[in-house]
């Protein structure tokens, strides 16, 4: 097992400036909207998240730069899910897609007009060069990654247009791809000392495909609220509801009083929406456990603290504990 292990201090006050600042001024000098506070704050916590998600393959040297290309992966999702969800638009989406293909066709110079295109490309000219065979096959696996979640997105787009489209299993299928952190799992091995044997790295992808969807359906118990009254997106709640034959939850609804009305009704749904997420959390745990070539416990931990703080948001969380 490796003999590394990170955590938060690893991280020098210099560090997290390094990790938040590129991307506040790309931000910044791009015209990117971004609603979730002040970047430099928000990418800097989510700096420190980001160590829990990076495998002790990692030198300690480039730990900074790891992180720093998993929070320009987490600034591309966050332009291109806003896109989708508050304004019903894919232009970030498609231009991202026509990004990968170029790169796919190794016309690596041209840039689409999109503040998701431009994060995407200062990503990927970040990655390490190398004459490896085995690391230029996995940032062949990154870009498929990355296309997967494209892939997940797209579909979310079509559902939220299309609404009789949706349904639990192709819902389970493809918007979990919007969670995947399999691209951070290539990102630890394009920077890792050591190349992971081909087994291993399978039983990892493995198990960080559990994960993604932990995360994702942990995250739809605390959007509920939001998509609702404010975006009128679906999610697995809604989508399980709308199955279920629950009148309310086809449109979005005007006031407050009419999300807590309906909430009652809901309670079965919330169930089986945790479940999916906990039972997920547990497959990965049973999959990564004999792992033993790579400590994957900090990951797990991290992500079982994400999971349970989105299973907090669920209004009847606490009744059932």
């Amino acid at each position: 097992m490796s003999g590394c292990s990170y955590d938060s201090a690893m991280l020098s006050p210099s560090e997290i400036s390094a990790v938040s600042e590129p991307l506040a001024r790309l931000i910044e000098s791009n015209g990117i909207k971004f609603e979730r506070g002040n970047p430099r704050q928000y990418f800097a916590q989510l700096g420190l998240l980001s160590v829990g998600l990076t495998l002790p393959l990692v030198p300690r040297e480039h730990l900074a730069t790891v992180v720093l290309l998993k929070n320009y992966c987490n600034l591309w999702n966050i332009v291109v899910d806003d896109e989708i969800d508050r304004e019903g638009g894919r232009r970030h989406l498609d231009a991202s897609m026509q990004l990968l293909t170029l790169r796919l066709q190794g016309r690596s110079d041209q840039v689409p007009d999109s503040g998701a295109a431009r994060v995407l490309h200062e990503m990927l000219e970040l990655l390490p060069a190398t004459a490896s065979p085995a690391k230029e096959r996995l940032r062949q696996a990154l870009y498929f990654d990355l296309w997967e979640e494209m892939t997940g997105f797209s579909y979310e787009h079509c559902i939220n247009s299309v609404r009789a489209a949706a349904n639990s299993v192709e819902y389970g299928k493809y918007s979990t791809m919007t969670a995947s952190i399999k691209h951070f799992l290539d990102l630890d091995c394009l920077f890792a000392a050591d190349e992971l044997e081909d087994t291993v790295y399978r039983k990892l992808r493995t198990g960080y495909e559990f994960l993604g969807q932990a995360v994702k359906f942990a995250s739809d118990l605390g959007t509920l609220k939001r998509e609702l009254l404010e975006e009128d997106n679906l999610n697995i709640v809604r989508i399980l509801a709308l199955e279920s034959g629950l009148p309310g939850m086809e449109r979005k609804l005007e006031t407050e009083a009419q999300y807590e009305a309906l909430l009652p009704s809901l309670q079965d749904i919330f169930v089986r929406s945790r479940k999916l997420a906990l039972d997920n959390l547990e497959s990965a745990r049973a999959l990564l456990a004999p792992v033993t070539e790579v400590d994957t416990r900090p990951l797990v931990k991290t992500i079982s603290g994400l999971v349970e703080s989105y299973c907090k948001r669920d209004p009847f969380f606490q009744k059932q504990r």
